[in-house]
């Protein structure tokens, strides 16, 4: 019973004005949780209906030893008793249905999760572009962006073209077991798991820039070696907080682009040239095996089994 009700917590608002979102559905045997996003679904040994809050429901369960009674109380509350505990739980009368989920037509034979798991450092949080706000998976590839970095990473199966949202992801990384199968709907995802658990999830658009046009960019590698990331973060300290910039030329790096203001430091070695906002920087740095940095144009690097693009920022000072 608790491990039915910990995979679909996840899902659950805490707060929130839809009331079904910080609720459990219970009935025919089955649990559900969903954010209006997401929703996970999980069987589960209770023989009853009922909408119990989900916060309640799950801290009263966790506090439960030896077997577990449950009753609907005529005020409409549910009882939860338990060696010597016991507990009532607000309900709502009744709650959204949920369809069974399309069967999984797509068997899942290689990881996903460490794929998502490398991307989401860059997904975006811009609200004014909501298709940057998941991981794009398309021919043969996962996607993300922060619209100033575009990765990219091989996923070793073909799958659909989907938008998963941030939300999603967060819950398949949560969950942290590979979904066996998946299946798509009108305009939802479903995963399916091996103990018959499901999480279904809306999708985001897949009208994406030209990605191939910038992945298929010549970069002439240079390998990267330990002194670019301890220097960014050496850097970092001294950068002006409203530009946030660093700017590199050659082995050098520094604040500034006059070389006799501002802080600079020499490297072991040449990376190319640019300015760059220092917070992707590190994001990059922190996994760049190979890199090619380019004035006025993206700039190219990989590592991690990722391949990615970042975009530069106008020299000022």
């Amino acid at each position: 019973m608790l491990d039915s009700i910990r995979f679909v917590k996840g899902a659950v608002e805490k707060k929130s004005f839809v009331p079904d979102f910080s609720y459990f559905a219970i009935r025919e045997g089955r649990i559900y949780g969903g954010n209006g996003v997401v929703t996970l679904s999980a069987p589960i040994a209770i023989d009853l209906e009922a909408y119990p809050k989900a916060e309640t429901f799950g801290k009263l369960l966790e506090q439960c030893n030896g077997p577990i009674s449950l009753a609907l109380t005529g005020s409409g509350r549910l009882r939860v008793q338990a060696d010597g505990l016991r507990g009532f739980v607000d309900c709502l009368p009744t709650a959204r249905t949920e369809p069974a989920p399309a069967p999984a037509a797509i068997a899942m034979r290689a990881p996903l999760l460490p794929v998502l798991r490398a991307l989401v450092p860059f997904v975006s949080e811009d609200a004014s572009r909501p298709w940057s706000r998941g991981v794009l998976l398309r021919q043969g590839f996962a996607h993300a962006t922060n619209n100033v970095v575009l990765v990219r990473a091989p996923i070793v199966q073909e799958v659909p073209e989907i938008n998963l949202p941030m939300k999603a992801v967060r819950e398949l990384l949560r969950i942290g077991e590979e979904p066996t199968g998946m299946a798509l709907e009108a305009t939802t995802a479903v995963f399916h798991y091996a103990s018959g658990q499901w999480m279904r999830t809306s999708l985001l658009s897949c009208e994406w820039p030209n990605l191939e046009r910038l992945f298929g960019l010549p970069f002439e590698y240079r390998q990267v070696f330990p002194d670019l990331q301890s220097c960014v973060e050496r850097i970092k300290p001294f950068v002006d907080p409203a530009r946030n910039s660093i700017i590199f030329r050659g082995s050098s790096v520094g604040t500034h682009t006059d070389p006799e203001f501002g802080v600079h430091l020499e490297m072991e070695h040449d990376y190319g040239e640019g300015t760059f906002s220092i917070t992707y920087m590190q994001d990059v740095a922190a996994i760049a095996e190979n890199i090619l940095l380019v004035k006025g144009a993206p700039s190219g690097f990989t590592g991690g089994g990722i391949t990615g693009v970042l975009a530069g920022m106008r020299d000022e000072g």
